[in-house]
């Protein structure tokens, strides 16, 4: 419901009640058809929601969401691509350090001592 909002500016009672809505209804209780007439004041600015300009208003809203949104994923890959460099910045020099001749010193990391 919410794209054919955002595609023509209301959402006609067809569809609600499509949807399951209740229909509205007036103080006598009477069914009201929500028709965008002048009858009813209370449509007119989704008349004007409706237009072409407000319907492209909408569109670059949701396309720099979008955009937004991506550009935040894309600093997160970073960040994680950053780690993982690191993290095999590590791995290399742990792996020189266990490949170290004993007689320079090497030190067990797991029990302190030196072989």
């Amino acid at each position: 419901m919410y794209e054919y909002q955002d595609q023509h500016g209301h959402i006609p009672d067809v569809i609600f009640e499509t949807e399951g809505f209740f229909q509205d209804r007036n103080i006598k209780g009477e069914i009201v058809r929500r028709d965008a007439t002048i009858r009813q004041e209370s449509y007119q600015r989704a008349k004007c929601l409706s237009h072409q300009y407000q319907q492209d208003l909408r569109i670059k809203i949701k396309e720099s969401l979008k955009a937004e949104a991506l550009e935040k994923i894309n600093c997160l890959r970073q960040k994680g691509q950053v780690i993982l460099s690191r993290n095999k910045e590590c791995e290399i020099e742990l792996t020189k350090a266990m490949k170290q001749d004993p007689k320079e010193g090497f030190t067990d990391f797991a029990f302190g001592g030196t072989f």
